[in-house]
């Protein structure tokens, strides 16, 4: 009996010991220091780094961006400021020539071919006149002389019609701002009123929607 509790208390104290080894390794056991306490893991700190990058850019792309659409609208109105200084210089310069033209007509066929009944509907006397009053400079101009003989050969029909439908759709065929150039009007309104006999309240419509149609539809997408 002596020798049975006496192997019981080994054991015990055997075990007793065990746990508080243990115990105390646990206590002492020091955390590796490829993780020390209080520092984030490799991977955080990886995505961290690239969501961080990911937002410059972001900012940087962002602004590069407003950057180009101003520049860009910057070029876009320099652009038409040119264009309206450019024809309103040349609409200046036609009505001084106009008003010191004279002089002889440098085309073989005379006026009085016409004068006979200047009022006949789609008569060719506007025509012939306003050929006529052209300076010798336009006229000698290579540039301007295959439409300047398309012009007369009109002028020497006698009768020169153009349908609506047709002036419109070559019109059409133009951009807004250029309809509104000070030269380009000039021509158009002469066309309107003797070869296409055109009111003007029907033109002014027309020309209202042309050029307000894609300002609206602008406007409409930007509001979208």
């Amino acid at each position: 009996m002596f020798l049975i509790k006496l192997k019981s208390e080994s054991a015990t104290n055997i075990t007793s010991e065990r746990q508080d080894s243990t115990v105390g390794l646990k206590k002492e056991t020091p955390r590796p220091r490829s993780c020390p306490a209080g520092q984030l893991s490799s991977t955080t700190r990886f995505i961290n780094r690239k969501s961080f990058r990911l937002d410059e850019l972001r900012t940087s792309f962002e602004e590069r961006v407003e950057e180009l659409a101003q520049t860009f609208s910057d070029t876009l109105e320099a652009k038409s400021k040119k264009r309206w200084d450019s024809g309103l210089h040349r609409f200046q310069a036609l009505c001084k020539k106009t008003s010191s033209l004279g002089g002889d007509i440098h085309h073989p066929i005379s006026l009085s071919r016409h004068d006979e009944d200047p009022d006949k509907p789609y008569s060719t006397q506007w025509l012939l006149v306003l050929l006529g009053n052209l300076t010798e400079a336009a006229k000698q101009n290579r540039k301007l002389a295959h439409v300047l003989e398309k012009l007369w050969r009109f002028a020497d029909e006698r009768r020169l019609r153009v349908r609506p439908q047709v002036f419109l759709k070559v019109l059409g065929s133009l951009q807004p701002w250029e309809l509104c150039l000070p030269d380009l009007c000039v021509a158009i309104e002469v066309v309107r009123e003797h070869a296409v006999k055109m009111s003007r309240e029907d033109y002014d419509t027309w020309l209202l929607s042309r050029i307000s149609g894609p300002w609206e539809a602008q406007t409409r997408a930007n509001i979208s």
